[in-house]
């Protein structure tokens, strides 16, 4: 008798909606750097050392992470042309 074995289920990704999800997620980081941007200038970009570096390295990210998302899009997206 034979055996039957099952393959695990791999889920497609959608590409809607890993675009929608790309969108979100630019919005959100651009957002974010809006909110801290405007905390900074409100207490007149004073702080400690280690809050000013902290502040440039959390910008540098979310602006490097920005970039890669757009950057994994254009990469992505099938060309019309054959």
């Amino acid at each position: 008798m034979k055996e039957i074995i099952k393959k695990p289920f791999i889920m497609k990704p959608n590409p809607n909606f890993i675009q929608t999800l790309s969108i979100l997620t630019i919005m959100g980081n651009g957002l974010f750097i809006l909110w801290v941007t405007f905390n900074a200038a409100e207490e007149g970009f004073e702080g400690t050392l280690p809050e000013k570096f902290s502040y440039v390295f959390l910008l540098g990210l979310l602006i490097t992470n920005i970039f890669l998302i757009i950057n994994f899009n254009r990469a992505n997206r099938k060309s019309p042309v054959k």
